[in-house]
């Protein structure tokens, strides 16, 4: 007997799982300083950055470079992440090949 649920809870955690880069760079020109994990920064930004063909494609800018330039930041600690709310998102519009991640990018000026 084939566990149908068991497969489908494994086919729909499949869909939702995807590729997506994003490229950690900073402005063209500027001397950043990354951040060790624990040292504390003043600024945090986050971005949601929309993928097609699961995750194959970014759907506009998937770089961090114009959130430091954004934020004006020297100091910087990058990190992404497939939140709760994207995992929802991408649950449904995953059939149509899309996805989302958010990136977060915080530092100090």
């Amino acid at each position: 007997m084939i566990p149908w649920r068991g497969l489908r809870l494994c086919a729909a955690l499949c869909f939702i799982a995807g590729c997506g880069t994003v490229e950690f760079e900073a402005p063209p020109g500027r001397k950043v300083r990354l951040l060790e994990v624990d040292e504390p920064t003043t600024i945090k930004a986050e971005r949601k950055i929309w993928y097609a063909l699961w995750g194959n494609e970014p759907l506009g800018d998937n770089s961090t470079a114009s959130m430091i330039e954004e934020n004006g930041l020297t100091e910087v600690r990058m990190a992404t992440e497939q939140t709760i709310i994207d995992n929802i998102i991408s649950s449904v519009t995953v059939f149509f090949s899309f996805s989302v991640r958010t990136v977060y990018v915080e530092g100090n000026r």
